[in-house]
């Protein structure tokens, strides 16, 4: 896997608030027609969200399993940094020499490609963390 930081311009501070992942393999394991024989994930995370969950005990059995709520991207300001690096990796993804290894973009695809579109896409994220969410 390889990394970057970046800073958006929702940026609050002088650091960056948005970290880019790629790795070479689907990170969620998800099965592929064989056409699609070499796959990349590209990871998008916000360093710096302002949304706010918390954790707390069940009950005071150990057994029992801890409340999570985790209000991921309630706040507006969440999203937009990851709207704006979505449209920087395909920036990036369409500039050689990163194009000549690039067939096409499988998710969210390249049909998704409003503002509208694209924040739900990011609300909607990996199918595994939807209702968590």
């Amino acid at each position: 896997s390889a990394g970057a930081f970046l800073r958006s311009p929702y940026a609050t501070g002088g650091e960056p608030d948005v970290q880019l992942t790629i790795h070479p393999w689907d990170k969620y394991s998800r099965t592929w027609s064989r056409k699609f024989g070499g796959i990349a994930s590209i990871e998008i995370a916000n360093n710096h969200p302002r949304s706010r969950g918390h954790i707390s005990l069940r009950s005071a059995r150990f057994s029992d399993p801890p409340v999570f709520v985790g209000p991921y991207l309630r706040d507006i300001n969440d999203s937009l940094p990851l709207l704006w690096a979505m449209r920087q990796v395909r920036e990036i993804a369409s500039t050689s020499p990163m194009a000549e290894h690039i067939d096409s973009e499988i998710l969210p695809g390249a049909h998704v490609a409003s503002d509208t579109q694209l924040l739900d896409a990011i609300a909607c994220g990996p199918a595994q963390f939807r209702e968590l969410g």
